[in-house]
């Protein structure tokens, strides 16, 4: 268990909270807000899951770290609720699983994007209209778009992943006629 969070206290706290929170929704009364407490808990919990060792080298982009601390913090508070303090004992392991879990979450969005971003400067654009565009008097121009696009591979490596040749296409429902959704049952 961490020192930073008593587990008992908070556990205690959560549970009676996730509780009267519960009970509120059912009631279809607007819930009470989360005391203070608990706020600063699942804050330091937040915060200091990007110390484990799944995370620790992952990125040294300080925006890149607290956008992934403000999810995580994002998703405690939206499921905090759903926590029964009555079943179990361990509010802190709770917390830290929906924190990890976020934390993967926007390392996976981050690799499709970096990925996306790549591909779109692969295919929109050669190295001779780079070139073109750019001032051809000056070759630090093309060296700083090469640099970038080196960095960028890089980042993806460090990842493991490996750049497709082409964007991955996506299939195309085709909506059914009137008279298709007539014979399987379906209303349009």
């Amino acid at each position: 268990m961490a020192g930073y969070v008593d587990n008992k206290k908070f556990t205690k706290e959560l549970g009676k909270w996730a509780k009267k929170v519960r009970n509120q929704i059912k009631k279809g009364e607007k819930p009470d807000k989360m005391d203070d407490y608990i706020g600063e808990c699942v804050y330091l919990i937040c915060n200091n899951t990007r110390y484990s060792r799944f995370f620790i080298g992952y990125t040294n982009n300080d925006t890149m770290i607290h956008e992934m601390i403000g999810d995580a913090i994002e998703n405690c508070l939206r499921y905090a609720k759903n926590f029964d303090g009555d079943k179990f004992n361990n509010a802190f392991g709770y917390i830290n699983r929906i924190a990890y879990f976020a934390f993967i979450r926007y390392i996976k969005k981050e690799k499709k994007r970096y990925v996306n971003h790549l591909l779109y400067i692969r295919k929109s654009f050669s190295e001779n209209d780079i070139r073109n565009a750019l001032d051809a008097d000056n070759p630090n121009d093309i060296k700083s778009y090469n640099t970038y696009t080196d960095h960028m591979l890089s980042i993806l490596d460090d990842m493991g992943i490996e750049l497709p040749k082409e964007p991955k296409k996506k299939k195309k429902k085709r909506k059914k006629t009137p008279i298709e959704e007539m014979l399987t049952g379906e209303e349009y």
